[in-house]
């Protein structure tokens, strides 16, 4: 009977336990209130990477402890660390996220010369009006008082795919168009969930 390194099997252990919660992380789409859509990429290859070694990792569980230092287990702390370099490398486009909140929108359509060509992220869900089924929209529903009292808020997309279903939630990275009042050309876009609190509050 083969004996069991028990410090190499906890090691395993903590990573598929890890791999287990960002792959759910993933498939419900918590993971976009953690990370903007931008690393997104970067948080899917970590996730392989992360399996890969797991699978190297379970034939140690079989070995004979040693004495000597172990320095391959420092690779996931020094895996991550460098994930985390290239999520704050990404800093100024973290910093350009738009809250959810009217007035961050309202102070950009009002101050639309001093944005017209920036790169900026916009959080919101497909909407498109009845008399002008063509134009696709990035909306959000402002309270007033109440829900009865509730309107919408949209920016009209430009080269937005004309395959994705209203209502659905996206955040989206485009170019801030002064066309007139402010439209999004559309770079890319990924689906999110619908957050706790959809509604934007009229201070």
């Amino acid at each position: 009977m083969k004996r069991i390194n028990y410090d190499e099997l906890i090691l395993f252990m903590l990573l598929v336990i890890l791999d287990l919660l960002m792959i759910v992380l993933i498939e419900s789409d918590e993971i976009q209130n953690f990370i903007n859509g931008h690393m997104l990429i970067f948080f899917k290859i970590s996730v392989i990477i992360l399996v890969l070694f797991s699978i190297c990792q379970f034939p140690k569980i079989f070995t004979i402890p040693s004495r000597i230092y172990i320095t391959n287990k420092f690779f996931p702390l020094i895996f991550f660390v460098i994930i985390f370099l290239l999520y704050f490398a990404y800093a100024d486009d973290k910093d350009e996220v738009i809250s959810d909140s009217f007035n961050d929108i309202l102070f950009i359509t009002e101050n639309i010369d001093n944005y017209e060509g920036d790169m900026l992220y916009f959080k919101g869900f497909i909407y498109q009006d009845k008399e002008n089924p063509a134009q696709l929209y990035l909306a959000r529903e402002m309270l007033t008082c109440c829900q009865y009292d509730s309107r919408i808020i949209k920016i009209p997309l430009i080269n937005m795919d004309e395959t994705i279903n209203e209502d659905t939630w996206i955040i989206v990275y485009g170019k801030v168009i002064n066309d007139d009042g402010l439209k999004l050309k559309v770079a890319c876009y990924e689906k999110c969930s619908e957050p706790n609190d959809r509604f934007l509050k009229e201070h």
